[in-house]
Formats: structure tokens, C-alpha cells, sequence
């Protein structure tokens, strides 16, 4: 095969050959309108009629959400899925191929006029980016866990302004027993990777406020959460298409921001303040060329102690990205008094937001 140019391959795809490739992957369609199609769960099922007609393809994008999966796909990936779940050859090259038998369009019309290697994000400074063996390697739970939790929405978390359908989108469910908000946390490619717990107990609280999920038999769901983004499995898509990402430190902001935003979301958390270079990275790999770094706003007042140790963490993110990408800050640099304190920018409504943004700042 030639190298071949997979975006130009994506870009001259026609709705008409996007509806012909999931045809032939037996994926049929539930219902079409001029903004979406969509499909019965083949992502999910080997008959996707044992599923919901949740997997939308939204024509303006060219892009797959499967809400039953909890994963974001291109044409690529989706084939990949799909081939796996019928236990066929499903590798890279194996999509790239079903695809141009599918279409009937031409190796020498997409191939690559130069000798890159075949994955188009290794351009620039991305060429210097590789993942070390060890990083492949990855936990994966079954599914099975979040069909015996209930879908019981924590209503301060409601009140906050985070809506339902963000809430039924991003799967969170309740543990009764503890009196947790469970929070299922999945990869790029929307394996569950492991569940986080946020507790409402104060007691529980005052102990830790994040945890992973425990059973009654010490089941546990942890991961190691510096490998991972929260968020990534629906809005890696967003990022690579806009060339940009927003970093916040805890899921809850980027509920807020699927609210907010939609399926427009640009949103990942750390699970915390710290980034390293894995996940660095991962967002180089994706093409991001700008960054926001929107975490919580640790002080007071500008200027105290608090504040300064603010400051280094920001500057720490920002060096990662030196000669990668220009990096941003949004803080509470806008007046806010008590309620800034501790406050993530998504902690308050869109206008609010919209003020952090207009009063954004460039990390040199």
C-alpha cells in the first residue's frame, strides 16, 4: 500500500460514501435528518439491533458519537470497532483498506506525495513525540458494573447548572450503599479504564473527596489517573479538529462544559493539577496547537502566598508545551471575591465563563 494521506482520504469522503461504508459494516440506520444520521449500536453489538439507535454521525463534522459505547469515533476508528466486534483483521491499515474497496476510490488519489510515515500526526514537531512500549499497556473493566447502579442524579450537582442529558451522556450513576456520585472514567477509545467516586457524605468528605468505586465484596475500580483525561473519549475529535484544549482539574468542570457547549466540547481534566509528559503528549499527537489552562483558582487574593504557588503550577504545565503550542491561563483574575476561592472557571454560569475568557492570558 502507499503511504496514504488520511486526511485527505476523510475530507473527500462524500455523506452518500460515509452511508455505503457503514452499510457494508452492517450497521443500519435508524433515522436521518439534514443535521445527523442516526444508526442502530453496531460500535457496541455484533447485531446492532440488540442495541438503541444510538450512534449518531453528524454530517457537519463527519463525526460518531456512540452513546452506548461512550466513545467519539471518525469513519476510521468506527471501521476499526466494527471489523474487531466481527473478529476480522481490524487494524489500521485493514479500516484504510475496507474503506477504499467500499468507495472504489484510488490508492494514488489520496497517497502521500513524500515518505512520512502513514499516521498524519506526525508532522512538525510531533515527529519527536513517541510513546514509550510500557505506556500501550492498559487495565480495561467490564461494562457490566454501571447496569446494577442507579441513574440517580445528585441534585447539587443539578443545581450547579449541570444538565440531565449531560448527566444520562457521561453515564453517571449512584451507588446507594455509600451514597456516592459515580463517575465512569474511559479512554480515547471508549474502554472503561476504571469508575471514580465523589462522595456526599460530609464524613466521608473530610477523608477524601474523590475515591474509586468499592464494592461490598472490595471489588475496586481504581486506575493510575495520571495516564489518563477525563472526558477524552467524546471530545478527542474537537480537540484534533480545532487544534485546541481547555485543562481543568476535575470531571464536574467538564460536565459544565458538555452543558455548556455541547458536543462542541474542547474539555479534558487531569484529575488533579498535574499533567507530565505522557499525557503532554497525547495532546501534541492530537495536533493541539493552543492551550487553556483553566484550574481552580487556589488563593485568596493576587498576590499571597497562595497565589505565587498558583502561579508555579501554571508555569509548570506551560514549560510541557514550550516550542509545542502557546499556552493561555484563565483564573480569577475578573474580581471575584469568596466564591473565587477554590473555584474551577466552569463553577459558575456561561456569562461568568465568557468573562474569564475575554480576560484570558498568554504564558510566555
Amino acid at each position: 500500500m502507499n503511504k496514504i494521506n488520511v486526511k485527505l482520504l476523510k475530507s473527500q469522503l462524500t455523506i452518500n460514501e460515509y452511508k455505503k461504508i457503514l452499510d457494508n459494516l452492517g450497521i443500519p440506520i435508524f433515522l436521518e435528518n439534514k443535521n445527523e444520521i442516526k444508526y442502530w449500536t453496531g460500535d457496541k453489538n455484533v447485531n446492532p439491533y440488540n442495541g438503541s439507535p444510538k450512534l449518531i454521525f453528524y454530517k457537519d463534522t463527519k463525526v460518531f458519537c456512540g452513546f452506548t459505547s461512550g466513545a467519539t469515533y471518525d469513519i476510521i476508528s468506527l471501521t476499526q470497532k466494527r471489523l474487531s466486534l466481527l473478529h476480522k483483521p481490524c487494524s489500521f491499515i485493514d479500516a484504510i483498506n475496507f474503506i477504499l474497496n467500499v468507495t472504489g476510490i484510488s490508492e494514488n488519489k489520496i497517497a502521500r506525495n513524500h515518505n512520512p510515515i502513514i499516521c498524519n500526526w506526525q508532522n512538525g514537531l510531533e515527529k519527536f513525540i513517541r510513546l514509550r512500549s510500557h505506556e500501550n499497556i492498559a487495565h480495561y473493566y467490564e461494562d457490566d458494573i454501571l447496569l446494577n447502579l442507579k441513574n440517580i442524579y445528585y441534585q447539587e450537582w443539578l443545581n450547579e447548572g449541570i444538565s440531565v442529558e449531560t448527566l444520562i451522556k457521561y453515564e453517571i450513576k449512584w451507588y446507594e450503599r455509600q451514597q456516592q456520585i459515580v463517575i465512569p472514567c474511559r479512554d480515547r477509545n471508549g474502554n472503561l479504564i476504571g469508575i471514580r467516586c465523589r462522595n456526599t457524605i460530609p464524613e466521608s468528605v473530610e477523608k477524601a473527596k474523590y475515591q474509586p468505586l468499592m464494592l461490598l465484596n472490595e471489588t475496586d475500580y481504581r486506575f493510575n489517573t495520571n495516564d489518563y483525561f477525563y472526558g477524552i473519549s467524546y471530545n478527542w475529535a474537537n480537540i484534533e479538529a480545532q487544534k485546541s484544549v481547555i485543562l481543568v482539574e476535575g470531571e464536574k468542570s467538564v460536565l459544565k462544559a458538555d452543558t455548556f457547549f455541547g458536543r462542541n466540547s474542547n474539555v479534558l481534566a487531569l484529575f488533579g493539577s498535574q499533567l507530565g509528559l505522557k499525557r503532554r503528549n497525547e495532546l501534541i499527537n492530537l495536533g493541539v496547537k493552543e492551550v487553556t489552562l483553566a484550574l481552580d483558582s487556589d488563593f485568596h487574593k493576587i498576590g499571597d502566598e497562595d497565589y505565587k504557588e498558583f502561579e508555579q503550577k501554571i508555569f509548570k504545565i506551560a514549560s510541557l508545551f514550550k516550542g509545542f503550542a502557546k499556552v493561555y491561563v484563565i483564573y480569577n483574575n475578573i474580581g471575584l471575591k469568596e466564591e473565587g476561592y477554590k473555584a474551577s472557571p466552569f463553577d459558575f454560569d456561561i456569562e461568568t465563563f465568557n468573562k474569564f475568557m475575554q480576560n484570558k492570558e498568554i504564558i510566555e
